[in-house]
């Protein structure tokens, strides 16, 4: 929107109502959930540049902890437990507490305990499933004491692990991750990521890092040296190169989604430009688009950001 460009009557009113409501927020959660709501949407700049002045103020008013926060992907660490021969005597559940708790002593600040957040998937239902039923369904068959085992690890941490462990009904672990990232930015406040899943660095900012236990650190800076992207380019480079049996482009991996990412920004951005390529990577990325599988895949990789995640 231009500077000289009026505001319309229903931009007015949606100011006035998030001003009320960061006014009026008289907890540290309901001031986190109105800040969710005006800030994880793509707001107009205007309610932006008006609303965060006063929602920094009201956090401040209102107090909060700076505790860093770690977050963990408990489906990664479960599944390495899971395939490793596991310690004499020891059970599953303190098995994956035990990894948990090295992983955050390597990621933690010096001499301060961070809040530890270990995220669960939803066995029971997923709205990416429903949306795309091939979603995940070349994945080998899981051994028949997965499951068991997994219940019990989840509830040795509920009830001896000492951890927040937090699940929501049909999302993943990544969503809740992205959840807890997103609230953390709005706090202002350090979060770590523990998870190997690429996804993932699509949260990535000055606050938030990832830590792979395989790759190590995805950073800002890191993804920018590895890859050549950004992390509001991660979607759309998950979503070219194909991941989790989404749809995708075909003939595109991801290396040439990097390049393509590189020079053209986005997706659309590669569209535009199709003129430029191959006959035959023209004709998929223009079936890509106009077959809408595109818009799919980037609803299956776009991490939900606006659950109610409380600290």
């Amino acid at each position: 929107m231009s500077e000289d460009q009026p505001l319309t009557a229903t931009q007015q009113d949606l100011i006035a109502e998030f001003t009320h409501d960061v006014a009026n927020a008289e907890t540290l959660d309901s001031l986190m959930d109105t800040g969710v709501r005006l800030f994880a949407y793509q707001c107009f700049d205007e309610a932006i540049k008006t609303c965060w002045p006063l929602f920094r103020q009201r956090l401040k008013d209102i107090g909060h902890s700076v505790q860093q926060v770690v977050a963990v992907d408990f489906e990664c660490i479960f599944w390495t437990s899971f395939s490793s021969p596991l310690p004499e005597n020891g059970s599953i559940g303190k098995d994956v507490s035990d990894r948990i708790r090295f992983l955050v002593d390597d990621v933690k600040k010096e001499k301060q305990s961070p809040l530890i957040i270990v995220a669960i998937d939803d066995r029971e239902s997923s709205w990416r499933k429903s949306l795309h039923p091939e979603y995940k369904s070349t994945r080998n068959e899981k051994p028949v004491n997965f499951m068991p085992l997994r219940a019990e690890a989840i509830e040795y941490l509920k009830n001896e692990g000492g951890f927040k462990v937090d699940v929501s009904q049909g999302m993943e672990a990544d969503d809740i991750l992205s959840s807890i990232a997103f609230r953390c930015k709005l706090r202002m406040t350090e979060c770590v990521l523990i998870t190997d899943d690429r996804d993932m660095m699509q949260c990535c900012s000055p606050l938030v890092m990832c830590y792979s236990p395989r790759r190590k650190y995805n950073s800002m800076v890191s993804l920018k040296a590895s890859h050549g992207l950004e992390p509001r380019q991660i979607v759309d480079w998950l979503s070219m190169m194909g991941k989790d049996d989404a749809p995708s482009i075909a003939g595109i991996g991801e290396t040439i989604a990097e390049k393509l990412l590189q020079k053209y920004v986005d997706f659309m951005g590669v569209y535009a430009a199709r003129a430029n390529l191959t006959d035959k990577k023209r004709a998929a990325v223009e079936d890509f688009c106009h077959s809408g599988k595109y818009f799919t895949a980037v609803d299956l990789h776009t991490l939900n950001k606006r659950l109610p995640i409380y600290w």
